[in-house]
């Protein structure tokens, strides 16, 4: 089961890669070589979309577990460098994505644990919308689940633990690439209802072609938790984990024409308002966490 100590990205699933060539690459070339014959081209880009399978399979591993904010399998502070190994296949149809996510604790002395309350084999399900808007707009809408079957029933206190995230999300493209999502995080079972929240997640990100086969790309991402609902001890809704902010940069360097590779480092804050067992106040060395990860897949 997820826990709010510090809060709970992953990018929220956020992120799905995305490219298509088509008419606008098409129209693109047309005006790059005016005078030059472009149909035999365009046939080429179009014959290329046509072949494309809308299929993606990535295998991936981070230092630790980021999800808004908070390290997911942290012992004691965010900067525990517990691994995360993960797989993900997403199949796209069209305006529809359908995504399988699995996440699994690689070390630590605190995988039994984690995995008992939910957290250490985590299983995700996702399907989303998208509609392009004039101007280079797209609205996209869409669902999100995070299922652990292997918890514990008397640790998670209840049996498959369950949790939606529908979202619903405004992007731009042009010099930047610019996204705004809302998300609405709840659980499932009657036991996982105590914390509920909004989610609000802008981000910015710019991707650079260093050379044909090589891009660089840089993301700041931010986030602001509401909770709509919170039933605890004294009914006090949590002052930790509120807002977060991580920063990225990643090389992905492709091959063999479907393949990638992409190395990144993150560093990523949260605020953290309430003592420690020691009664101490958190610091900013308490706040913030520095990681790394590698992913490797196949897109076609």
């Amino acid at each position: 089961m997820r826990t709010e100590r510090f809060v709970d990205v992953r990018k929220g699933a956020g992120g799905w890669r995305r490219m298509a060539p088509g008419i606008v690459s098409c129209l693109a070339a047309g005006i790059l070589f005016l005078g030059f014959p472009t149909a035999g081209f365009c046939q080429e880009e179009e014959a290329e979309e046509e072949d494309s399978l809308g299929l993606e399979i990535e295998a991936a591993f981070s230092s630790l577990y980021y999800f808004r904010g908070d390290n997911l399998f942290k012992k004691d502070k965010l900067m525990d460098q517990n691994g995360l190994a993960s797989l993900s296949v997403t199949y796209a149809l069209g305006p529809v994505s359908i995504v399988y996510w699995g996440g699994f604790q690689t070390n630590g002395d605190n995988i039994g644990d984690n995995i008992d309350v939910g957290l250490g084999a985590e299983q995700d399900l996702a399907v989303s919308y998208t509609h392009e808007l004039p101007a280079d707009l797209a609205v996209e809408v869409g669902v999100l689940s995070y299922m652990y079957p292997f918890a514990d029933e008397e640790a998670a206190d209840t049996t498959f633990p369950v949790y939606l995230d529908p979202f619903v999300a405004l992007s731009w493209s042009g010099f930047v690439d610019a996204r705004m999502c809302v998300w609405w995080y709840l659980g499932v079972q009657d036991a996982l209802k105590d914390y509920r929240y909004i989610y609000l997640n802008p981000s910015v990100g710019k991707e650079f072609a260093l050379t044909p086969d090589l891009t660089l790309g840089v993301e700041l991402v931010a986030g602001y938790k509401t909770y709509t609902l919170y039933v605890g001890a004294n009914d006090e809704v949590p002052r930790d984990n509120l807002w977060d902010v991580l920063l990225k940069v990643g090389a992905t360097y492709t091959f063999l024409d479907d393949f990638y590779v992409t190395p990144s480092v993150s560093a990523g804050w949260t605020n953290l308002d309430e003592k420690g067992e020691d009664g101490k106040e958190p610091g900013f060395g308490d706040e913030y966490m520095v990681f790394g990860g590698l992913a490797v897949g196949w897109a076609k």
